[in-house]
């Protein structure tokens, strides 16, 4: 319908795990990349047809799925603030907390990063 209509937004949420990866949790950010690739491939193939595709990878928000762990997290009700902003101001990516602006911020910067120099 969308490229019927000639335009429209595609937002997916991911997570900032799709970027960078925790031990941990490697199935989970496993999927999260796939995602994160999907959103990618998707970019591409919808641009000629005036479809924007927009990626969206917070850190923790206090959901049910945080419940339990100690970490510092995100509002639902602030992340849900920033994605509107960020879709209204056409945006590619959106980084809708703090945590996540700042990882995203140390990849800019450091292309290496969450490994840091250890390889070299």
């Amino acid at each position: 319908m969308m490229a019927h209509g000639g335009s429209g937004v595609i937002a997916s949420v991911c997570s900032i795990l799709g970027l960078v990866n925790m031990p941990a949790n490697g199935t989970y950010c496993a999927s999260k990349a796939a995602g994160h690739s999907l959103l990618q491939g998707l970019r591409g193939e919808l641009a000629p047809k005036n479809i924007r595709v927009v990626g969206i990878y917070p850190g923790p928000v206090d959901t049910r799925l945080t419940a339990g762990l100690e970490i510092p997290k995100a509002s639902p009700e602030g992340v849900a603030q920033a994605i509107v902003e960020g879709l209204v101001a056409g945006a590619e990516d959106i980084f809708p907390d703090e945590m996540s602006r700042q990882a995203h911020a140390m990849m800019l910067q450091d292309r290496s990063w969450p490994r840091g120099n250890s390889g070299k």
